[in-house]
């Protein structure tokens, strides 16, 4: 346990890092774009993250585990995942970029309701290449669990990409933002391939060359759960801001996505440590007593931290909203206190989902994905049409308790 302290210490300063500048980045958002800004950038951003996500599917959780069962070894076999990950990926691009660029003008009507947006996913498209090096070299000093490392790249890129967004934002105004939301992945690759050259492990030949089938047949297991991992959040976040749109307007749909961010930023601290610390963790315990011995004692020590934050986050909420954003952001203090549950049962429930990662579980995964997704979409149509834009976080809230419960008496099953 010290050293899953030592872990969610050393991401929790990098993820400080981030939230100074994530909420840098809102304040400047908010004040040059508003609420409706702030709905268009988070479109973008979920488009982005879809596209990053099928990209980066080949080189993400499967180069963590491989590297990690491997580390030891002193052939190094574990590179055969590396190159395996990185062909995989490569295949997928030479399909996902044409369609991109030749759909780029419905895609941006799907999202944004408009098609002027298009040059946006243009870009995200041909810079996708960017983003799984940036993936796969953090899957790599996360696989070794050199988290020093790993916390300074990240860093790196971090201040990088902060630096962008700001310039674009003030500069430009919301096209500006969604510029730099297109670019900030690709920066971020860029980043830390920079911050990567040194390192030993860092030869071409370690990336490129002979695979057998074995090693692409292990990553296959986790292309398949990593692809659908970034189509269902995604993909429900659009349809969920499709809806407040539909039914209250960008202005809410803006106020949502402003208590959205803060989530996601303050839940960072403890996601980052569990996909540093636990995944390798659980890829390297055979025994299934093992495993629910390391769940229970990382709920113990998890739980009360993440609970802890959103009491703080809830008792501080009207401060954060007037350094965050403005005046118009008013709206949003009424829908922390679902949201922050709803967090709380996220992270819960996450902790006893890594096994199916761990152990490739694949079906289990990508039927609990889907379903999860669904219910989530289905429940906030049905209550933001009931109750307005606080629907959408009980839609969360439930989909999460619902998601926790299965989990839990499930996870015999899938830690095998």
């Amino acid at each position: 346990m010290k050293k899953l302290l030592t872990v969610t210490f050393l991401s929790g300063m990098l993820t400080l890092l981030r939230m100074g500048c994530g909420f840098v980045i809102s304040k400047i958002i908010a004040v040059y774009t508003g609420p409706t800004g702030l709905a268009l950038l988070g479109q973008l951003q979920s488009f982005a993250s879809i596209c990053n996500g099928i990209i980066n599917a080949s080189v993400s959780s499967g180069i963590v585990r491989y590297t990690s069962e491997h580390a030891d070894d002193p052939e190094e076999k574990y590179t055969l995942w590396w190159k395996g990950g990185i062909q995989v990926g490569l295949i997928i691009y030479t399909c996902l970029c044409p369609a991109i660029i030749l759909l780029s003008p419905l895609l941006s009507k799907i999202v944004f309701d408009s098609d002027q947006y298009s040059v946006y996913i243009i870009l995200i498209g041909l810079l996708l290449p960017f983003s799984m090096l940036g993936t796969i070299f953090n899957s790599i000093l996360n696989g070794l669990q050199q988290y020093k490392r790993f916390v300074f790249t990240g860093m790196i890129s971090v201040i990088t990409s902060f630096a962008l967004m700001c310039l674009l934002t003030i500069r430009f105004g919301v096209k500006g933002a969604l510029m730099a939301a297109s670019l900030q992945a690709a920066i971020l690759g860029i980043t830390l391939g920079i911050s990567c050259v040194k390192f030993s492990w860092f030869r071409f030949k370690n990336f490129w060359g002979k695979v057998d089938k074995k090693q692409r047949a292990d990553i296959n297991k986790y292309l398949s759960m990593a692809m659908i991992s970034a189509l269902t959040l995604p993909v429900a976040q659009v349809c969920i801001r499709k809806i407040l749109i539909a039914e209250v307007g960008w202005d809410m749909a803006g106020q949502w996505q402003s208590v959205w961010k803060i989530s996601e930023v303050y839940l960072s601290v403890v996601t980052m440590a569990l996909g540093t610390y636990f995944m390798p963790k659980l890829a390297k315990l055979k025994d299934a007593e093992e495993i629910h011995k390391e769940i229970r004692s990382v709920v113990l020590i998890i739980l009360p931290i993440i609970i802890v934050m959103a009491l703080c986050i809830y008792m501080t909420r009207d401060f954060i909203i007037q350094i965050l954003f403005t005046s118009e952001f008013s709206k949003a203090r009424d829908l922390f206190m679902i949201q922050l549950v709803g967090d709380v049962l996220k992270i819960w429930s996450w902790i006893y989902a890594y096994p199916m990662l761990s152990r490739a579980a694949v079906k289990w995964y990508i039927s609990t994905e889907v379903a999860f997704a669904f219910i989530w979409v289905l429940m906030s149509f049905l209550l933001i049409d009931s109750i307005g834009t606080q629907g959408a976080n009980l839609a969360y809230m439930f989909a999460y308790s619902f998601y926790l419960i299965f989990m839990i008496f499930n996870l015999k099953k899938f830690a095998k």
